[in-house]
């Protein structure tokens, strides 16, 4: 049996989700971390812009400044689902950098609908 705990940050230079799956005993297994512009996509047309860019810049042989970056939801899904976890199971927490304090449930709420709203 496995956990998964999900966090979003929202730093000064960019937002950030960072995934950690425990075990039974509650020792991390698996972590993973994806940044917005880095690694991940805020949404589907974004992440599908950044994969062509990637396959012109191998068809034309270009220097691209840009990674495939696959949509953060799918991303996510993807990652629990190795560990036979779905999203609904997953702990959440947000916190913000600048003002160095963590999410009410309000927001909670309407970050994780926004990580998984193109889905």
């Amino acid at each position: 049996m496995y956990t998964a705990e999900i966090k979003y940050i929202c730093g000064m230079n960019g937002d950030r989700v960072a995934i950690i799956i425990s075990d039974k005993n509650g020792i991390p297994i698996a972590q993973e971390e994806y940044s917005y512009g880095y690694n991940a996509s805020y949404s589907r047309q974004n992440a599908e812009y950044a994969k062509q860019d990637y396959e012109n810049s191998i068809k034309y042989n270009w220097k691209s400044p840009y990674c495939l970056k696959p949509y953060i939801g799918d991303l996510l899904v993807d990652f629990l689902d190795k560990y036979g976890l779905k999203k609904e199971e997953a702990k959440y927490s947000a916190y913000y950098v600048f003002s160095r304090k963590y999410a009410d449930e309000k927001e909670l709420a309407k970050i994780v609908e926004k990580l998984y709203a193109e889905l």
